[in-house]
């Protein structure tokens, strides 16, 4: 597992690791307001644990696209292993280990596996992972502080947490029997005193939320794409292709159900791994539903979650086409895996670009012969690659000019689109960037 890990951080590291979005942020403030001062109070009050994760990596790792991509490639390698400990609670060391790796090789969360500004999802993704673990062993106090980190450092996983206490040690989440047994059983007592906790957690959230609360999913098939068809290729797709993934998905969902309820439910089979997988989507789509989504690009860093569930179903499916007929269910896996290969040099081409897009502006602009101390308003609009951005207001653009200048001289603000490229303020001065 380790190695497939690897292999993707050779690849991006070959194309090149640049600063994106956030991590103009964070560097910028660490450099010019101190190591403290990376993640803004707001953070620290509404996710405390964000705001210790940036302050670490971004401590340690400070402006080095390099250095933050190989603490990102780190916190994956730990996130990745907590997930093969948690399903081999409940799978076969085979289905486990085959989960894992489909998971590592889609792309449909790339935001967690190259962008240093999205370790707070990481964090709490292995929190979450590893807290599911405890509860699954009986351990109470672990559980309760895992999750309830998990919570504080990024809220997608509060609906999976509630699930988890709810369920963990229940008929609806048995052990596999080769797993050991946990230290004690838990009564509805002790799902109490964990989940009181967790909610705690939840409530400190709420104080000085990140995001306001509301329902912002009016699209649902853009959530539903980013997992079974374009977020697999990390680009728009013909919509011939969006059909047929779609196809296959939904006709795998509905003979796992029948298969399911015709008795097909041995636990590492098809039906069962599907049908497992559709809740797991469920449960991880709450980031989702308080975010405008995209297919692809930087918003799947919403799909921490819901992405190990999509996987979960796609491979319950291969399972039961080569429970049938082996040849089927091979090939169907190879063209599953050769999409998601397609998918990820795609995506980290388009991460290393928006992050070398930033480099081409600074250099732009040093050509450009205008005043160092004007205030600069570049346009007509963002760069984008595959709905992945270098730069863009109000991101901390000033923080890029700055570290590229080495000084806190003059002011820089990037159009999202042609309609923001105009002078807002007295003396700004707009620059067309010819790409």
């Amino acid at each position: 597992m380790a190695a497939l890990v690897m292999v993707r951080a050779a690849v991006y590291l070959a194309l090149g690791p640049g600063l994106i979005l956030d991590d103009w942020t964070a560097a910028g403030n660490r450099e010019f307001l101190g190591i403290l001062s990376i993640a803004d109070q707001t953070r620290l009050m509404s996710r405390p644990l964000e705001w210790l994760t940036y302050t670490v990596v971004y401590g340690v790792g400070g402006n080095s696209p390099v250095v933050l991509f190989l603490e990102v490639t780190l916190l994956n390698l730990v996130a990745v292993t907590a997930l093969l400990l948690l399903l081999r609670r409940y799978f076969s060391p085979t289905t486990a280990w085959i989960v894992c790796a489909a998971w590592v090789l889609v792309p449909n969360h790339n935001a967690m596996t190259v962008w240093a500004a999205n370790t707070q999802s990481l964090v709490a993704f292995t929190l979450l992972a590893a807290g599911v673990v405890a509860l699954s062993r009986g351990s109470r106090v672990a559980a309760a502080l895992l999750l309830g980190l998990s919570v504080l450092g990024y809220q997608v996983t509060i609906v999976p947490a509630f699930a988890a206490v709810a369920l963990v040690g229940t008929r609806f989440m048995p052990l596999t029997p080769e797993a050991a047994p946990p230290a004690r059983k838990l009564e509805m007592r002790d799902r109490l005193l964990i989940g009181v906790p967790v909610l705690l957690c939840v409530a400190w959230t709420a104080i000085e939320p990140t995001y306001p609360f509301r329902l912002a999913t009016r699209r649902p098939w853009r959530f539903l794409n980013g997992h079974f068809a374009e977020g697999l290729f990390s680009q728009s797709v013909p919509p011939a292709v969006v059909v047929l993934c779609g196809i296959a998905a939904v006709a795998g969902v509905i003979a796992a159900i029948e298969l399911y309820r015709r008795g097909e439910r041995a636990r590492n089979g098809g039906p069962t791994l599907v049908l497992v997988g559709i809740g797991v989507i469920v449960v991880g789509s709450f980031g989702s539903l308080l975010t405008p989504v995209q297919p692809f690009g930087m918003i799947d860093r919403l799909y921490a979650i819901s992405s190990v569930g999509a996987v979960m179903v796609w491979v319950g499916i291969a399972k039961m086409l080569f429970s049938r007929r082996a040849v089927v269910g091979l090939a169907f896996a190879l063209l599953w895996a050769g999409i998601c290969l397609y998918g990820q040099a795609v995506s980290l081409a388009s991460w290393s670009q928006a992050g070398d897009d930033v480099v081409a502006l600074m250099g732009f602009l040093d050509e450009s012969g205008v005043d160092p101390s004007a205030a600069l308003v570049v346009g007509p609009e963002a760069v984008r690659h595959n709905n992945v951005v270098g730069i863009v207001s109000p991101h901390a653009p000033d923080n890029a000019l700055w570290l590229h200048r080495d000084e806190m001289t003059g002011s820089l603000r990037i159009a999202k689109t042609p309609e923001e490229f105009v002078v807002q303020t007295d003396g700004e001065i707009l620059i067309t960037w010819p790409d």
